[in-house]
């Protein structure tokens, strides 16, 4: 993918020919695929760390504080992964041009350190609406280049615009059609009338979500209203796959609800990151309770009964405190794999809509043939489940004890819920753990 100032994209020919005008201009059709990370997210610094870079060494050398540089340590995102196998080279049926663009996550920039008031609160220089702006920005600078390029004396017939996201990047997703295509935004309309190549016509298509988190500023509350978060139901088609098994405090879910008939909401095992992809496979080592003693044997036994860990993996230190006894928990290995089956299901809604996979590259991607029997299991059962549960997809069908969920928990999914870091404590009603829902 060329990005603005990266070099010159030169277009294939048209796909469909184009209409002409009355002045015998070709009227060309665009589809654009817009991607936006998750927070501390970034595709080029997962790179940085894998190439062991000059840039990865200074920064991993200077930093203590192992956030100065998480976006370097994280895994590739499901948003990442989709983008780089999406094939704009061959436009889907009715459009002359496809184009995909990639928009790294909040608080993060390329090669750079990490920004703490965009990782934590989604604000400032790489915050959501920085993030918003720049994918518009490369979006108008992709279609100039397309038209300066052509080789046409061409107009702009229609632009029809595909958006996705994970978390954060999510919520700058639905942030961004409002930007698009509302006067108190920056229309595209008008960046494109000003450039010379006005559209006749402008639609959003598919938005593809993975668990929108906005936790924007400092009240970690709803921000459907301030982030126009709604602006979904100017869409043909909305999907959310959402996380059953997100329960952090400040990981609260925005909705889907303002999409009405014209919205699918998927509910998926595993936490926010299992979801949306990112995690890396490796130990994992933290505090999954911190209270009363009272409560802390039977939070050991729901750990235990849900398949979380098996009693070896769980420690109870003593505590002359009441209020402060914790269990330290410690697995060997959480694999990532089942990351790809929420991968492998947003492909499918995005091939439903005409554009185009590497398709062998991609295969190669989601195989699980190497993975157990029962993640395998648990791939038909999801896909069985996304079309029987229709409309009345709900987290407390992945929540219960089932003897299938008991192995992948252990295995392959991340309780995310903890208190080893600063915001990452559950949300608890009633001593159970539970997420809080905002309705958008």
């Amino acid at each position: 993918m060329t990005q603005v100032g990266e070099g010159v994209f030169v277009p294939q020919p048209p796909n469909s020919g184009g209409d002409e005008d009355d002045e015998g201009k070709k009227k060309l059709s665009v589809r654009l695929l817009l991607f936006f990370d998750g927070t501390a997210n970034n595709r080029t610094n997962v790179e940085e760390r894998e190439r062991n870079t000059e840039v990865y060494q200074v920064l991993a050398d200077q930093w203590v504080d192992l956030k100065a540089y998480q976006s370097y340590n994280n895994g590739r995102s499901n948003i990442a992964l989709l983008e780089a196998q999406v094939d704009d080279r061959t436009p889907p049926n009715g459009f002359d041009y496809a184009r995909k663009l990639y928009v790294e996550g909040a608080g993060t920039e390329d090669r750079e350190a990490d920004h703490r008031k965009g990782l934590a609160m989604g604000t400032g220089s790489t915050g959501i609406d920085a993030k918003v702006t720049k994918g518009i920005r490369l979006a108008v600078g992709n279609i100039r280049e397309l038209f300066q390029n052509s080789g046409e004396d061409s107009t702009l017939k229609k632009l029809t615009i595909d958006l996705f996201g994970f978390s954060r990047g999510a919520a700058s997703a639905r942030y961004c059609i409002h930007k698009l295509m509302d006067a108190g935004g920056e229309p595209i309309s008008e960046q494109l009338e000003v450039e010379g190549f006005p559209a006749d016509k402008i639609e959003i298509n598919l938005v593809g979500l993975f668990d929108t988190v906005s936790s924007h500023g400092m009240s970690f509350n709803n921000d459907v209203k301030a982030l126009k978060l709604d602006s979904i139901r100017r869409a043909n088609r909305v999907i959310q796959l959402e996380a059953s098994e997100e329960y952090r405090s400040n990981f609260s879910l925005t909705t889907i609800d303002s999409a009405g008939g014209k919205g699918q909401r998927i509910c998926l095992p595993g936490a926010h990151s299992d979801v949306g992809g990112g995690y890396r496979s490796g130990p994992e080592a933290q505090i999954v309770y911190r209270g009363h003693q009272r409560d802390r044997h039977s939070d050991r036994d729901w750990l235990l009964a849900q398949g979380w860990y098996r009693p070896e993996e769980l420690r109870l230190p003593t505590s002359r405190n009441t209020l402060s006894h914790v269990i330290h928990a410690e697995r060997e290995l959480v694999k990532t794999s089942y990351s790809k089956i929420p991968l492998e299901l947003m492909a499918e809604f995005i091939q439903g809509e005409g554009v185009s996979m590497n398709s062998k590259e991609f295969s190669k991607l989601i195989d699980l043939s190497k993975e157990s029997e029962e993640l395998r299991q648990l791939q038909a059962r999801i896909k069985a489940y996304v079309v029987s549960a229709g409309a009345d997809s709900r987290p407390e069908h992945w929540q219960r004890q089932d003897p299938l969920l008991y192995v992948i928990r252990h295995q392959y999914l991340h309780l995310s819920a903890h208190y080893s870091s600063v915001g990452m404590s559950p949300r608890l009603h009633e001593g159970q753990r539970r997420r809080k829902y905002h309705e958008g």
